[in-house]
């Protein structure tokens, strides 16, 4: 009896980490803000307040778009490989 074909493997260019974390969207951008205030950008500690708590809220919601352009659930894998197999015609399960 012989045994399923194994997974593919990914790439060896693909990345280890493929996402960054919110804490690192959150940071860069916090240090965007605070670069362009100190290069003279006219925004009063209000305005960078406001504009700290929209960071808070959008870096979540970019990670979150880009995690779903960029990883796949286990599930997605397992149908695509299932799908992949039966164009080439083969047989077995992940």
């Amino acid at each position: 009896m012989s045994s399923p074909d194994p997974a593919p493997l990914p790439p060896p260019n693909a990345p280890e980490e493929p996402l960054l974390s919110t804490g690192t969207v959150t940071t860069v951008a916090a240090a965007l803000l605070a670069a362009l205030v100190s290069f003279g950008l006219p925004v009063d500690d209000d305005q960078q307040a406001k504009l700290l708590a929209l960071i808070l809220v959008l870096a979540p919601l970019i990670v979150a778009a880009v995690g779903r352009l960029r990883d796949w659930s286990p599930a997605s894998v397992r149908k695509a490989i299932l799908e992949e197999r039966a164009r080439a015609g083969g047989q077995g399960l992940v």
